[in-house]
Parts: C-alpha cells; structure tokens; sequence
C-alpha cells in the first residue's frame, strides 16, 4: 500500500481539497452548528427522565427510544460520509436541521408513545446528517486540531447552560419544553447551515487512493469505536461505581459536575498546544492515564478513588477525543473519514455498555474495569499503528 501514499497524503488530495482562505466568522458558524448538532445527545438524560414521568413510559422502552435515536444518528452519519465532499454541505445541513426541527415538534405538539418514537427517528437520522456535516466542515483546515479543541470547550459551556436553564421549568412544563427548546435551537442552526462555507470537494481520486481511503478510513474508524466502547462501559455505570464507595446521588452529580467543568479547562489546553507535540503524543500517553483510570474507577474502595478516576476520565478522556477527531479529519482533508465520527460514538457508545452489562451480571463491577483496560489498549495499539503508517499525518 506505500506505493500510493505520497498521491493519497501529500499529492492530489491535498491539492485538490486544498482549502480556501476561511475567515474568523466562519469558524465561528462552525462552532456553533457543533452546538446545535450535539444538543439531542446533551439533553437525552433530561427527555428520558421526563417522558418516564410525563408520558408513563417504562424506564426501559424510554432507553430504548433513546438508543433508537443514537442508532439513526450513527447510520445517517455512515450514510453520508462516504459522499461528503461531493454532497452540498449547505443541503445536507439544512435537510438534516429540517428532519430535527420536524421531529421534535411533532412530539412537542403531539405528546404521545407513538409521535416519540417516530420523533426520535427524525432526530436521530437529522442530528446524524448536521453533525456529519459540521464535522467534516471543519476537516482539511490548517487549525483543525484547535478548532475540534474549541468546539468542544464551547459544547461544555451550552451544556452547562442548559443543565441550568431547563430543570426548573421541566416539573411545570413537563416533557414538552425539552422538545420546544430542541426545535428553538435548530432555528438559528438554519442560517448557521446557509452561511457556512466549504472547500471545493476532492472528488477525481485514482482508483488505488479510494481503495486506500477505504481501508484506512475502516481502520481509523474501528479504533475509534474501541475508544468509545471503553468510554461507554465506563460511563454506563459511573453513578453505580460512586454509590459502591457510599457517596450518595447528589454527591456523585457535584463530582460529575466539576470533572465535567475541569473539561473546559483540558480542551483550552488541547487549543493552545495545538499539534506543536504531534497527535502520537496525546494520543498514546492519555490512553494510557485511561487504562489505569479504568482499573482504579471500577476498584475504587473510598470516595477519593472515586472522585480521582472520574475526574481522569472526563479531563483526560476529552483530550484525547480532540486529538482522535483532529487524527480522523487529517487522515482525510476532504472530510470523508471525519463525517463518520459520530458513527463511530454511536455504535462504540451502544456496545460498551451492552458488554459491560453481561461481564457485571457474570463476575461483578470490577471486571466492567478490565473490559474498559481491554478497550483502550486495543485503541491505543490500532492507533499507533495507524500513525506509524501515516506519520505526516500523525504530526
């Protein structure tokens, strides 16, 4: 395969997918539109409790609703990668705001079983289409690294607003204004889509760079899922793991919430280092903190293990997303890999905690630890291996 890695990495790729000059304000309606994509996934904690209350759903059918909405997000994102530097970017990210805004009104003024689970179709496969759009957008810049960096810092800080803004009106309004608020913020995301700019598409590759963008893109996107399998184990039962140690519900919440402020904090890090170390380096040294932040979570016997491993996994577990989302877009300036990331959560997210809930029901919490320990390490081993084959990537 080296035979036509100089046309694939450096040639005509690059000079095809070449980005124009791309001003501050476009940067910025690319952060924003990464807001707007990952508020479903923000606000799923919010909607399921209230639909378990609001509509009488069982606590089981409202999680299921919610792994059918991560589903569609997962295969519309697949679905379009592959053809994201070809598809208008402006199409694509209007039709997938138009699929969010529909669902989450119909359930909005329709509250019922049925109109949730075609809603969380339509937003799951219009979230899959957005965030495949926003992510690739942001592929092939010479800052994308810092650019995911600061997406990120900003997801934290709309999240926490949310988290304040919505509880005290859910009791009052019930299920209806986490719909209404889900649809009120795909609004602006419209003229966010209509303004943003994209490069011209990469789209005249000789046959043996598709075959190669194929291979390397399954390659990358299977470590990526291995990642997320480990964060999704881990994250599955985090709240369980706190209440073994004696901490109560609303302690762990207060840890969580500070680990996930700490985050801000990490992605301002990832933005002013940039890849002046390379993408190697953060990548393999924070997988490694995470293999031993997974043994010492899931062992955790005192509150003070406890606190330190969640605050390892979200600080540290950020870092190294940053760094794997700028590794996926650098792979392929022209966005096709990058598109598939939420996939690549999806599916990872889905399966880790399907896993970590059978070795819990046949030899307890702590092997949940060494299924996560599994997970990284096989992501850690794919990754350098990818990198060592690319390393004009890797840097």
């Amino acid at each position: 395969m080296t035979d036509f890695q100089p046309e694939y990495l450096g040639g005509a790729v690059a000079r095809e997918s070449a980005p124009a000059a791309y001003s501050r304000w476009d940067e910025i309606r690319c952060v924003l539109l990464w807001c707007v994509g990952f508020t479903g996934l923000a606000l799923e904690p919010f909607w399921i409790g209230a639909v378990v209350d609001g509509l009488h759903v069982s606590p089981g059918l409202a999680g299921q609703f919610g792994a059918l909405q991560l589903g569609c997000t997962a295969l519309a994102s697949l679905a379009v990668a592959h053809r994201i530097d070809v598809l208008s970017h402006r199409s694509l990210g209007l039709l997938g705001l138009a699929f969010t805004l529909s669902g989450n009104l119909m359930v909005s003024f329709m509250p019922s079983v049925e109109s949730l689970l075609v809603s969380r179709i339509l937003v799951g496969v219009g979230e899959g289409a957005t965030l495949a759009v926003v992510h690739a957008a942001m592929a092939g810049r010479k800052n994308s690294d810092r650019l995911y960096a600061i997406s990120y810092v900003a997801l934290m800080a709309y999240a926490m607003i949310l988290y304040l803004a919505l509880p005290p009106f859910i009791p009052k309004m019930g299920v209806v204004v986490i719909f209404a608020t889900h649809a009120a913020v795909c609004v602006p995301g419209f003229v966010i889509v209509f303004w943003l700019r994209r490069r011209s598409s990469a789209n005249s590759l000789s046959g043996r760079a598709k075959a190669a963008l194929g291979s390397h893109a399954l390659a990358a996107l299977a470590a990526a899922t291995v990642f997320y399998g480990a964060e999704g184990a881990l994250w599955a039962y985090v709240e369980r793991f706190g209440t073994r140690v004696g901490l109560s519900t609303a302690q762990i919440g207060r840890v969580m919430s500070c680990a996930l402020l700490l985050t801000i904090a990490t992605s301002l890090a990832a933005y002013a280092i940039g890849t002046r170390f390379g993408r190697r380096l953060p990548i393999a040294s924070g997988l490694i903190i995470l293999s031993c932040m997974a043994i010492l979570l899931a062992n955790a016997h005192t509150p003070l293990e406890y606190i330190l491993g969640v605050v390892l996994f979200q600080v540290v577990g950020i870092f190294v997303m940053i760094y794997i989302t700028g590794l996926l877009a650098a792979l392929d300036p022209a966005g096709r890999i990058v598109a598939a990331a939420p996939a690549a959560r999806g599916i990872g997210n889905t399966a880790g905690p399907a896993i970590a809930g059978f070795v819990l029901g046949a030899f307890g919490y702590q092997t949940i630890g060494l299924v996560a320990l599994a997970f990284y390490l096989t992501a850690l081993t794919a990754f350098l291996l990818l990198m060592r084959r690319h390393p004009q990537r890797a840097s």
